[in-house]
């Protein structure tokens, strides 16, 4: 297990650019949904439930 790594004429990890890129793209969908400190920090909510309600919210 394990014995079978890719490597680049230099010896680096051939894979790396890869795990990078998926890196990057989970931090955006992270920071996207809010899951984040800083997005989270961003997120208004009405904690008493007191707020306006919109029209779309008596249909469902």
């Amino acid at each position: 297990m394990g014995s079978h790594r890719a490597r680049t004429a230099r010896g680096g990890r051939a894979y790396g650019g890869v795990a990078n890129r998926a890196m990057l793209l989970v931090q955006r969908l992270a920071n996207e949904f809010g899951m984040t400190p800083a997005a989270r920090a961003r997120i208004e909510a009405d904690p008493n439930g007191n707020g306006e309600q919109s029209k779309a919210h008596s249909y469902f």
